[in-house]
């Protein structure tokens, strides 16, 4: 469902599982960092739904206050 192998690069078609694989890497995340992240947001391709992706989960975690991003 999700990653590719070393040296392969393939697009394939929608996965409803990768908004819920997004959904529990979220909460994991949010556990981790606790009261550091602001905010955990699903980008990139497979966040679009029923289009083509490269089966990789985009992340991007906001941090406040932004010093302690290296915590992370």
């Amino acid at each position: 469902m999700l990653g590719l192998k070393h040296n392969v690069n393939v697009l394939v078609d929608y996965d409803e599982r990768w908004s819920l694989a997004f959904e529990d890497e979220r909460t994991r995340i949010v556990d981790a960092l606790e009261c550091m992240a602001k905010g955990v947001e699903h980008y990139g391709s497979t966040a679009v739904r029923e289009m083509r992706a490269k089966p990789i989960i985009d992340i991007l975690v906001g941090v406040e206050p932004f010093d302690d991003w290296a915590k992370c």
